[in-house]
């Protein structure tokens, strides 16, 4: 398996680190762990980190997730994916091909030049939680 995924309860997000080649069916299958995990623990945010991967899957198959697979694995549409940049050129390519895709199905997925960078633009969300839940706080 050329993925890890992992939960963050301190940040509440997972990170799945892919390496080596990847496959259309290592897309398919990570997509699916990581959507089970979001079920079960209702986590909404996704820090992918391909830094040592290289992509041998199909644009078909990169294109399936955001338009198929996400929908039949009813990934919540909240979910924001932080992707950072990997250093090979097709992978790139691939990442961005599918940050064009997810926003295309009105997903929210970002292509981040650094962990640091896409860790910021999760934390992003949490921070806008919490301003939403003091002004909601102070006008009851």
């Amino acid at each position: 398996m050329p993925y890890t995924i992992a939960q963050d309860r301190t940040l509440a997000l997972v990170e799945l680190t892919f390496s080596r080649l990847i496959s259309g069916a290592d897309l398919k299958d990570a997509t699916a762990e990581c959507a089970t995990l979001q079920r079960e623990t209702g986590v909404t945010r996704f820090r992918l980190d391909g830094r040592d991967q290289d992509v041998v899957g199909s644009v078909v198959d990169i294109f399936d997730l955001p338009a198929g697979q996400y929908w039949k694995e009813k990934l919540y549409t909240r979910t924001r994916i932080a992707v950072v940049l990997p250093d090979s050129a097709r992978s790139r390519e691939a990442v961005f091909l599918y940050e064009n895709a997810c926003r295309n199905r009105a997903g929210n997925a970002h292509v981040h030049p650094s962990r640091q960078s896409a860790l910021a633009w999760l934390a992003e969300v949490i921070e806008a939680q919490m301003a939403r839940l003091d002004r909601n706080q102070r006008a009851e």
